[in-house]
């Protein structure tokens, strides 16, 4: 952008990642009638406003360096704010940084835990993904996954005896059967009453775990166990 521009001139727009920023100034006479401050307004002696207008567009094609980039200066804020945190709570930075981002993949045994928690995220990132495009801000991915696996769990809890090649793909089945219908939920109440999907999805997510934590306390307790 130029530092300068005349009466009703129009800067050269500004890239920030995905949005094209257009600056102008414009001068607006008010002969007759006092100043009145407003935001985005300026006083430049007497009688005139110069008035600065932002205007956002979102860019047809996102920036690739951006798309690369942007993960990358992700990770790097992460670990500079990570280290300003330990730092203040008296704690060395490295070592600290070292133990969350080293450590978990020096071992076998540590991969494997980090696959084992890393997926239930990559299943719910993936189908967020889809909802984010669309514009269905779902935030209760937590409490969809809790219910699919609540769902694909009832095969080995109530048929332990049944063995068969095909109780892992119904299980699997019936997980994302339940998700469906737990995400169905909110879906409904937003296309039928126009309720807020934001808040709906969210309130399901502790619908779910009190639902999981009545089974396991409950009629899915081990008669045997503690």
């Amino acid at each position: 952008m130029r530092a300068a521009l005349r009466k009703g001139e129009e800067a050269e727009p500004f890239v920030l990642g995905a949005l094209t920023i257009h600056y102008e100034q414009r001068e607006v006479t008010m002969a007759g009638r006092p100043m009145v401050w407003s935001h985005g307004t300026r006083r430049h002696g007497c009688g005139k406003v110069s008035s600065v207008t932002l205007r956002f567009e979102k860019r047809s094609h996102p920036s690739r360096a951006m798309v690369v980039g942007s993960p990358v200066l992700a990770i790097l804020l992460t670990v500079i704010v990570g280290g300003i945190l330990f730092a203040a709570r008296g704690l060395e930075p490295l070592p600290a940084l070292y133990v969350y981002f080293v450590e978990p993949v020096t071992t076998l045994w540590s991969i494997e835990e980090l696959i084992v928690k890393a997926t239930p995220l990559v299943l719910i990132a993936a189908g967020l993904a889809v909802c984010f495009r669309a514009n269905i801000w779902n935030i209760g991915a937590e409490g969809q996954l809790t219910m699919g696996a609540v769902v694909g769990a009832a095969i080995p809890v109530l048929a332990t005896e049944w063995q068969s090649p095909l109780v892992l793909p119904l299980m699997m089945a019936l997980g994302i059967a339940g998700g469906m219908a737990w995400a169905a939920i909110p879906a409904l109440l937003r296309n039928r009453f126009g309720a807020n999907e934001i808040l709906t999805s969210l309130m399901l997510v502790y619908v779910a775990q009190l639902v999981l934590d009545w089974l396991v306390r409950g009629p899915w307790r081990d008669p045997e166990g503690y």
